[in-house]
């Protein structure tokens, strides 16, 4: 993920990256976090299951220089 998203991102002047993950997945949530993401707060159901929660996530991007 850091190899490919971000400095791919970065060159592109992008400032925020994000995702969406949905809630009851902490395994998954746990990847992202360690990558530099973190938990928006913000929270919309799954299209394919709207039972189900998923949480944005986002991580700031250094623009290349």
């Amino acid at each position: 993920m850091r190899t490919r998203c971000c400095p791919g991102a970065r060159e592109q002047g992008v400032e925020t990256v994000g995702l969406f993950v949905t809630e009851t997945n902490d395994r998954a949530r746990r990847f992202y976090e360690r990558f530099g993401f973190r938990d928006t707060g913000e929270r919309e159901p799954l299209e394919s299951n709207p039972r189900l929660q998923c949480l944005r996530m986002v991580r700031t991007v250094i623009p290349a220089r």
